[in-house]
């Protein structure tokens, strides 16, 4: 009986793009993706890819302080300013802004600089915050209780709020398995104050 697995069944191919709701050809969009914590420009490579194959354009910028920056100490304005600066900079129009996890946060600031330039904003499994908030208010009592366990059974040496101390761990501790996010490739610390400032 358990585990169940749910029989996987084909269904006919529809083409939606044509006709179905009076809609006469695919409308092309232009997409910015902007990743979470913990991860780079690379975590949209599948996403992009289909995009683009549907006539789109993709553009996935990797914000300050992640990916080859060699700069982990930013802050969330660091980080918000490094998108608004790569949407500005490009001229980007009429663009749907999605934002990842805690790319939710800084879509959402980004918005604010540039809502004359969106089309439409997502959050696409994100963190939303309201005024004054952070995202240290939005973790889940059992995280922090996870992030504290952490640090005191690091000897002190890993802050729950620090970004950078998690590669650390990683190397100390082991690393996840395939079908997680691979830290040891992808992590790139974002700095304590970005985790605590979202609200600002």
């Amino acid at each position: 009986m358990y585990p169940y697995y749910p029989e996987i069944r084909r269904f006919p191919c529809v083409d939606y793009r044509y006709g179905q709701y009076g809609q006469h050809a695919l409308q092309r969009l232009t997409f910015v993706l902007v990743h979470g914590a913990w991860a780079d420009a690379r975590f949209w490579d599948d996403i992009a890819a289909a995009l683009r194959a549907n006539g789109h354009v993709v553009y996935t910028p990797e914000y300050a302080g992640h990916g080859e920056d060699p700069n982990k100490q930013v802050t969330h304005a660091m980080i918000t300013q490094s998108v608004v600066d790569f949407i500005t900079k490009l001229n980007l129009r009429d663009i749907v802004l999605v934002g990842h996890s805690f790319g939710g946060t800084v879509v959402q600031k980004a918005a604010e600089q540039v809502s004359a330039r969106l089309k439409r904003l997502v959050f696409w499994d994100a963190f939303v915050l309201k005024d004054g908030e952070s995202l240290a208010d939005e973790v889940t009592p059992q995280t922090r209780q996870g992030f504290e366990q952490l640090r005191a059974s690091s000897g002190g040496r890993y802050d729950y709020a620090s970004f950078s101390a998690v590669p650390g761990f990683v190397r100390e501790y082991g690393r996840f398995g395939r079908g997680e996010m691979d830290l040891r490739n992808r992590l790139s610390g974002a700095g304590q104050a970005a985790f605590r400032e979202t609200g600002s």
